[in-house]
């Protein structure tokens, strides 16, 4: 009679066994890789608007590049010398990029804004009720030209 070859049931089962803890322990990566995509995301829109602002700014330093318009000044982005409120951005007093205008000076597709007075929240509205900052995953800026960013929700 031949010797019998294969594996033994309690050889399967320990294979098994050793799978399913290498699974547990590998698994996690890769289904937080949505957290770290919006991380990302929200790194990158940061760093695009903070350089928007930072050259808006300096363009609004150069001269006829400013529009006087109603007591507001505005960066007037096409060089008409007539304001168009979809591309000219709006100062505060103190030169600052208005928070209103704020999210014209980047490609924002994909990302929430919520816009108030005085501040704007651009991120993710992860709980669809129309409001970025209660969410815990977006780019703060206020109006005297500071960026933060709050990603304990992401």
């Amino acid at each position: 009679m031949r010797p019998q070859t294969g594996f033994t049931l309690i050889e399967l089962i320990i294979v098994i066994v050793i799978l399913g803890i290498l699974a547990v322990t590998a698994a996690p990566k890769f289904i937080d890789i949505t957290a770290d995509a919006r991380l990302s995301v929200l790194d990158s829109t940061k760093a695009a608007l903070e350089s928007g602002r930072q050259m808006s700014v300096a363009m609004s330093n150069l001269p006829q590049r400013t529009i006087s318009n109603g007591g507001n000044t505005y960066i007037d982005f096409n060089k008409n010398g007539s304001l168009d409120a979809s591309i000219d951005i709006l100062l505060d007093a103190n030169g600052n990029i208005a928070a209103s205008d704020i999210v014209k000076v980047a490609d924002i597709d994909g990302l929430e804004t919520q816009n108030d007075k005085t501040e704007v929240f651009v991120g993710y509205d992860l709980n669809s009720n129309n409001s970025v900052s209660d969410d815990n995953c977006y780019i703060h800026y206020t109006a005297v030209g500071k960026f933060s960013t709050v990603e304990t929700g992401c």
